[in-house]
């Protein structure tokens, strides 16, 4: 003991801790609280069994949390309704020994004698048989979870599925071990065969163990080959299926003549490894998945609430616009909402990758996504639950993983060509063989057939895919579809809008440049024009209009008070709504997309945007050099002012241009500013002026695509407005920074989803990498399915060895594809 520190072992967990000042028994209120209901249950016993290990501490849990074990629509994936009886498959965390399982049990028994649970201690999987009449699943959980255990949802463990193939598994295995022992008469010299009788009956005992090898342990192959067979379709099982069949049925003649050779042994092994090569290869693309959903995992699918006293569960599709919830330290923002309540650190590292931290204060405004550090946040959503992040994500996450792309077409043609391949040499070889020797053509046959299975062709694709889209929700990139991540790894071009994508697009007003002379034909006054546009800043959506607005607001001018109307045009119109304004009709706002907008106040037009859209007059005005981008201001047809504004570059667009440089894709820029600016910028970041284009409309963007672009060159367009959803719908690839309107982020294939350009980078190199790690799947398994095919035709390779051979083309496919992830090496380049 030195100066007041007291260092004991908790009473609960047996971890050591030190105690400043005053006594205590405990190492934290979660396990005060187990060993108080240990207690309290009379299950003193509990710490006698284990003595010998280190438990976890007791778990903390927020109670209200507890109450969505009983929604039904959280409740129906992991739980099974049999009469009165409901089973839940459950997973606890924190079981270190036998005597947690005991006090689970006894517990249960105690409190709810009806209920039942069998656990496994090694992986933490259970299954809780209760009646729902009688008590609440919310009600064991709690239980559990009051013991000191973390209790979820079993979303991983030993499927219905996976349990019947570990069955297969197991009796192939059986089956295999047994027919080697029966057949070692045929390896070993004649004479240590004292009985033919024996020699006969081992083998009519291996023609029987191969029997339920081939139609219960190869069933779902030889299933599936009849299936698609009768469909005149093919697929990888068949050549093996065929191949064991021709083993099986040449090996039954030969067992009731009996002589010649058999191979039941090679049949046996051939399905034992098959079968758990293809285990283990869909745990392997499950986990891979897994990592895609677990991004977004079920405390992303709900949210807290609290009316008075009383919290409850609400599922996040139900959440309205308007709604008010709560969220704790560790939980995630499901939608757009604001902030009524509570203050500190917020991270958006869930999204984008970084663990940086924000401060939020009562009042602003969160995004979805980011996750309380360490407070309490009361919060209103400014979005239905529908239409937020995770809904869209999840929505787009099923359609990435089920979707086929164009390499996983062609791989299931190159699986249907090499097929075709090895069903014809196969053939060949079993006819030039069979006239010389019948037991050679066979074994030979049958070796080719299964060394040459083209199994690694059906899994390359959708495993290295699967992957990238997890490497990219990890560090804030969506792929929508397959096909965007295989058009972005085959990108020549890459087009950039300027302003708000190569800019920060936060424009400032830097020079308003007035026609004194037709102002002086209006009756409005230019202090009451600028009055007008004050209203911009608050009601237009538009980086360009927001900026006019906050310019107008500078200005020392004495008119208050403008109300706006909206008006909607094709559903591109932007929600407006304006405070009074004078004594005057109020006035209407609505945006034409790619030109402008237009103020409608009592009999006047005010306009904003490109010149033809101002005014129809040819009417020349000063030039206003390369200080900015402009916007001409017109009333009733006539350009009265040109407002000259100046946006930023970002700092990481240089480096990312010269990025690009370096892996052979050429950068462009489609802009809706003036030449001049665009020509600029793009001197400014290196881009050829050949491949500048401005004053471009959204169709006009997609005419100079066409224009810059040769006929097989697969294009990027990369954008955030509304001007550039067009732009990026018909590029090959669209890709929508982070803070893009949610039209451009619906038109586009690849949503980045931290700030700026920096997830750019890493979408180009996750592509091209999983492109590359394809194509070294194709020929690592083509080159080795043909060397093996070479060697059995020649007699090299037995067919047990083949079927030894067989799965390590597979095993290595799968570690090609899955083993790789992404790096950052340089300030703007990635690798993986």
């Amino acid at each position: 003991m030195n100066d007041g520190v007291i260092n004991r072992k908790c009473k609960h967990c047996s971890n050591s801790f030190e105690v400043k000042g005053t006594l205590e028994h405990f190492c934290c209120s979660g396990c005060r609280a187990a060993h108080s209901m240990i207690t309290g249950l009379e299950l003193d016993d509990f710490y006698n069994l284990s003595e010998k290990s280190v438990l976890s501490k007791g778990a903390t849990f927020d109670d209200s949390l507890v109450e969505v074990f009983d929604e039904q629509v959280f409740n129906n994936k992991f739980c099974e309704v049999n009469g009165k009886n409901t089973e839940a498959k459950l997973h606890i965390d924190g079981l270190t020994c036998y005597a947690c399982v005991w006090l689970i049990k006894k517990a249960l028994e105690k409190k709810v004698p009806e209920a039942q649970i069998d656990i496994s201690l090694s992986s933490g999987e259970s299954r809780l048989n209760f009646s729902a009449e009688h008590t609440s699943l919310s009600s064991l959980v709690r239980l559990i979870s009051s013991l000191g255990y973390s209790v979820r949802p079993s979303v991983g463990g030993v499927e219905q599925g996976a349990a019947k193939d570990l069955v297969r598994i197991g009796v192939s295995t059986f089956c295999f071990l047994n027919i080697m022992m029966f057949a070692l008469p045929d390896y070993v010299d004649s004479r240590f065969v004292t009985e033919r009788g024996f020699w006969q009956l081992f083998r009519w005992i291996s023609f029987f163990l191969a029997t339920i090898v081939i139609f219960y342990g190869a069933y779902p192959l030889l299933k599936t080959s009849w299936i698609y067979l009768r469909r005149f379709k093919i697929t990888v099982d068949q050549p093996i299926m065929l191949a064991l069949l021709i083993a099986y049925l040449y090996s039954g003649m030969n067992t009731f003549v009996g002589s010649g050779e058999i191979y039941f042994d090679s049949i046996a092994i051939v399905v034992t490894l098959l079968l758990t090569g293809r285990f283990f290869q869909k745990k392997i693309v499950q986990s891979a998945e897994a990592q895609v959903r677990g991004r977004f995992d079920l405390s992303m699918h709900y949210v807290k609430q609290q009316v008075g006293d009383k919290k409850k569960i609400l599922p996040v599709n139900k959440l309205e616009s308007g709604d008010g919830y709560y969220i704790l330290p560790g939980d995630p923002v499901p939608v757009d909402s604001k902030v009524i309540k509570g203050q500190g650190e917020i991270t958006y590292e869930q999204i984008t990758g970084e663990a940086k931290p924000e401060m939020l204060l009562e009042g602003q405004i969160v995004r979805a996504g980011a996750v309380a550090s360490a407070n309490r946040f009361d919060l209103i959503a400014i979005e239905s639950g529908g239409a937020g992040l995770f809904a869209r994500m999840d929505t787009l996450l099923q359609q990435m993983l089920l979707e086929q792309g164009i390499y996983t077409k062609f791989s299931d043609k190159l699986g249907g060509i090499f097929f075709a391949f090895i069903i014809l040499f196969s053939s060949s070889l079993l006819l030039i063989l069979w006239s010389s020797s019948p037991e050679e053509a066979i074994r030979r046959t049958v070796a080719a057939l299964l060394v040459a299975c083209p199994c690694a062709f059906a899994i390359a694709v959708p495993l290295t895919m699967t992957k990238a889209t997890a490497l990219g929700l990890k560090n804030g990139i969506i792929f929508k579809t397959q096909k965007a991540i295989e058009n972005l790894g085959r990108a020549k071009k890459v087009f950039f809008d300027k302003t708000g994508t190569l800019t920060y697009g936060r424009p400032e007003v830097i020079k308003v440049i007035w026609d004194i002379q037709a102002l002086n034909t209006l009756s409005l006054s230019k202090e009451m024009i600028i009055d007008i546009l004050k209203v911009l800043e608050d009601y237009s959506s538009h980086h360009v209009a927001r900026a006019i607005g906050l310019w107008a607001q500078a200005q020392p001018l004495g008119l208050r008070g403008v109300k706006a109307s909206k008006q909607d045009e094709h559903d591109l119109i932007s929600d407006h709504g304006v405070d009074e304004f004078m004594e005057a009709t109020p006035p209407k706002i609505k945006e034409q997309l790619g030109q402008g907008l237009i103020i409608m106040l009592d009999h006047n037009e005010i306009r904003l945007g490109r010149k033809k859209f101002v005014s129809t007059q040819d009417k020349e005005f000063a030039p206003v050099g390369d200080e900015g981008s402009t916007v001409f201001l017109g009333i009733d047809n006539k350009s009265i002012a040109q407002i000259v504004l100046s946006d930023t570059i970002l700092p990481e667009a240089q480096p990312i241009i010269q990025q690009i440089k370096k892996l052979g894709m050429i950068p462009g820029i489609i802009s809706g500013d003036g030449a001049t600016i665009s020509l600029s910028v793009a001197h400014s970041l290196g881009i050829d002026k050949n491949y500048v284009f401005s004053d471009a409309t959204p169709f006009e963007k997609i005419k100079n695509m066409n224009q810059a672009v040769q006929k097989r060159d697969k294009t990027v367009m990369v954008g955030n407005g509304i001007n550039d959803m067009l732009a990026l719908a018909y590029a090959d690839v669209g890709i929508a920074v982070g803070d893009a309107s949610q039209k451009a982020k619906d038109s586009a294939s690849i949503c980045l989803l931290g700030e700026g350009l920096h997830n750019f980078l890493p979408a180009i190199t996750l592509s091209q990498t999983a492109l590359k790690k394809i194509k070294i799947c194709f020929i690592f398994a083509s080159s080795y399915n043909l060397i093996g095919l070479t060697l059995a035709a020649f007699g090299k390779i037995n067919p047990a060895v083949a079927a030894v051979l067989m799965p390590i083309s597979s095993v290595s496919v799968v570690i090609i594809a899955s083993r790789w992830r992404l790096q950052k090496k340089g300030n703007a380049e990635w690798r993986a």
